[in-house]
């Protein structure tokens, strides 16, 4: 009987975590802050809780700037390279962005797309970057 009760209490923990799973669904992992040099690069990573079909997007800022995509009908910074992909479980897109400028500084977001590749099917916090001048200001004490 003890048995039974166990086995009972373990299928219903099962499905509560099924029904977790399926309501709050995928999260996507960012780097929250990312440092470069200007003219120097950076690398932004993106990992996906699981595995799921669908292209991956970085843009930048809320006015969603794409910076790379994975859909050849979208346009991205030719200064943007995957890094790191995992082509089995479909869940890692990192990115390295090339010869960064001063303007680059900012907040982007990695977003998966469903299958559609038109649905977003999750998107993750935000990587703040930051972008350190290659020219350090030297003060210079003149004494007279």
């Amino acid at each position: 009987m003890q048995c039974l009760a166990c086995t009972l209490e373990f299928i219903f923990l099962l499905k509560f975590v099924f029904i977790l799973k399926a309501t709050y669904g995928k999260e996507i992992n960012q780097t929250a802050s990312v440092t470069g040099i200007e003219g120097g690069a950076v690398i932004m990573n993106c990992s996906l809780s699981e595995e799921s079909v669908g292209s991956v997007r970085w843009y930048k800022g809320s006015n969603q700037q794409i910076l790379f995509s994975q859909l050849s009908s979208d346009k991205s910074d030719s200064r943007v390279r995957v890094t790191a992909v995992d082509e089995l479980a479909r869940n890692i897109m990192s990115i390295t962005f090339t010869n960064i400028t001063l303007d680059d500084a900012g907040l982007y977001y990695c977003v998966k797309l469903k299958s559609d590749n038109e649905n977003v099917s999750a998107s993750g916090s935000q990587t703040q970057l930051f972008v350190n001048s290659k020219y350090k200001t030297v003060k210079r004490i003149i004494r007279m």
